[in-house]
């Protein structure tokens, strides 16, 4: 029983972030939406959430209102494809019969107001240049206009006549029909919705954590079960302040800080303070290179300025801090170190331009593993002044080889170990906050279990990754040794960037 529970709750759960993510559509006045509804009794079998949008309403496409219909499945065993689309058991109706009957009883009830029917589901399409998802446009998830003028002889022909004679209906029905269908395939994770719907409620100035999204899905499933109706806008409206999800502005708005050390460039949100680094480091005015002009600048003139930014900081009521720029993976550590979570800052970064990744996210199932781990120094670890450790920490590629060769040139390091993550490196790796905050809690274990084994009192830090990894990692690098220094990449060659001292 357990195991078909389970899914069941998240699949209802992936219904009512949904459900959710669609009401907040109320509070964009750009969407022109009346109503939303969640369970609508008019939506037949396409009825788990509808958006209603005001008549006249000049949206960008031809359709009025929205149906949608979700499927979750707690795993990927199968796809979307004819086949799915016409089963159905003896005496039964299959999926594609239900919608055609919900579009034509819609289609008599609203004859002046057409509608877009959607079927949403984390599962995908058949991989099959033979198969539905074949001739489904990637532009807008609907049915390309060719299909309904293909030769029956052909294989897309051949579909069509399938679907058709499923349904029993003429051309011109069919083709009105299917073209009021998106197939919204490949929808995401439940994760992934759950990030989306914070992502929209953030960038609307609403409370965004998980138990803002656990109340969320609650409201929603208790709208469904106390069956209240429509809900607009005066009613979201009332919701957000009776359960307090509103983002306290103060909080919301933070303190912007640009850090430019490469090049600089606009962001929607301007600066409180400027860091402008570019001129310490070699290159041509307009797009500055990895070298410092002088490695002494690091610790005598950059650091300070930080400190003493800080200290300003300190002084106000917010202790968010919206951190934008172009910078050198240094300069992120460094930044992170003065902003730390210790000092109780939390940290806000533009990993591109549609990521906002913020340090006090929940930590997801993301995990570091070791990859390596070297013994470059055979003494006695007490016999010697000071005891040196490295690790590489590789996250959009290996950095193996590049720190072994740094390290062969410099003396006195003892050991050095090497952490990647478990599912593999790549660019986008880090799908989301949540997964760089794990990747710091899982690196920094590490790395401290590794010091603390060889009573290190120095650790160079070398780091291949996003600057968000760089940034929230700086954050949190206290309580792992008493200096850390941070190694810059100079392509090529490394070279020492912040020390940071513990």
């Amino acid at each position: 029983m357990a195991n078909q529970v389970i899914p069941r709750l998240t699949g209802d759960d992936y219904q009512h972030l949904y459900g959710w993510w669609n009401a907040l559509r109320l509070l964009k006045d750009s969407e022109k939406v009346s109503h939303v509804r969640v369970e609508d009794p008019e939506g037949g079998s396409v009825d788990d959430v509808t958006v209603y949008r005001n008549l006249g309403a000049n949206a960008a496409d031809e359709f009025y209102h929205y149906f949608f219909q979700i499927k979750f499945h707690a795993n990927y065993s199968s796809s979307y494809g004819v086949d799915n689309l016409l089963e159905h058991k003896p005496n039964g109706t299959s999926l594609l019969q239900k919608f055609h009957k919900t579009w034509r009883t819609l289609k008599e009830h609203r004859p002046q107001e057409p509608v877009l029917l959607h079927l949403v589901s984390n599962w995908f399409w058949v991989g099959s240049e033979e198969d539905l998802g074949a001739f489904v446009d990637g532009n807008d998830d609907r049915i390309m206009d060719k299909f309904f003028t293909l030769g029956e002889r052909s294989k897309g022909g051949q579909l069509r006549v399938r679907l058709q004679t499923h349904l029993g209906i003429d051309d011109a029905e069919f083709a009105a029909f299917m073209r009021s269908i998106q197939f919204h395939l490949g929808a995401g994770c439940w994760k992934e919705i759950r990030d989306r719907v914070a992502e929209r409620m953030d960038n609307l100035g609403l409370k965004h954590d998980e138990a803002a999204l656990i109340a969320c899905s609650g409201i929603i499933r208790n709208w469904i079960i106390e069956k209240k109706g429509d809900i607009t806008k005066e009613i979201l409206e009332e919701i957000l302040t009776e359960h307090r999800l509103r983002e306290d502005q103060a909080e919301k708005v933070g303190i912007t800080i640009h850090l430019i050390t490469i090049q600089k460039r606009v962001f929607q949100l301007n600066p409180d303070y400027v860091l402008d680094w570019r001129e310490y480091f070699e290159g041509i005015e307009n797009k500055k290179g990895h070298k410092i002009r002088r490695q002494a600048d690091w610790d005598e003139t950059l650091m300070p300025q930080l400190l003493a930014l800080e200290g300003q900081v300190s002084q106000q009521s917010s202790k968010l801090i919206r951190a934008r720029g172009l910078a050198r993976l240094s300069a992120w550590f460094g930044f992170g170190y003065v902003f730390s979570t210790v000092a109780g800052y939390v940290i806000e970064v533009e990993q591109s331009e549609d990521r906002r990744w913020r340090s006090d996210a929940c930590p997801s199932d993301f995990a570091m593993k070791v990859s390596n781990e070297t013994e470059m120094h055979s003494g006695d670890a007490t016999a010697l002044a000071k005891v040196t450790v490295t690790c590489g920490i590789s996250v959009t590629g290996d950095l193996k080889e590049d720190v072994l060769r740094d390290i062969e040139q410099r003396s006195g390091v003892k050991a050095a170990l090497f952490l990647e993550p478990s599912h593999g490196l790549g660019a986008n790796t880090f799908r989301t906050a949540e997964d760089v905050v794990a990747f710091v809690d899982s690196s920094k274990r590490m790395i401290r279990e590794f010091v603390k084994r060889h009573q290190a009192q120095e650790l160079l830090l070398y780091y291949f990754g996003p600057l968000s990894g760089a940034c929230f990692l700086g954050q949190q690098l206290n309580a792992i040794c008493s200096a850390i220094v941070v190694m810059e990449d100079q392509q090529p060659g490394y070279a020492p960037g912040f020390r940071l001292q513990f």
